[in-house]
């Protein structure tokens, strides 16, 4: 059973950029893990990370995705993603992940 913690979600989009896509920002909020979907409406998770990568942005991110054979998964962390996690998942794994990503290596 999940234990009981305060989770905030907030999607921020910006305007779209020039290929029409809308492009995820933080909205001047601190964000200290972004969770990230490969299965996202008009883009692909992977294309929104390099957008973020390409902004400077060195934020922890944690791929959520349906997509679970290895070459998949070692795209996402190719792609600069810190973690990749498969679908389904149990739901405290999700929520120590983020956790981890925060946590200096001793």
């Amino acid at each position: 059973m999940a234990s009981a913690q305060r989770v905030e979600l907030r999607l921020v989009v910006e305007p779209p950029d020039a290929s029409g896509s809308p492009v995820p920002t933080a909205g001047g909020l601190e964000v200290a893990v972004v969770l990230l979907d490969r299965g996202l409406p008009f883009v692909d998770g992977l294309e929104v990370l390099a957008r973020l990568r390409r902004r400077g942005w060195t934020t922890p991110v944690l791929v959520l995705s349906a997509y679970a054979a290895p070459p998949d998964r070692v795209a996402g962390l190719d792609a600069g993603a810190e973690d990749y996690l498969t679908k389904p998942f149990d739901v405290d794994e999700l929520l120590a992940r983020p956790s981890a990503l925060q946590t200096p290596a001793p």
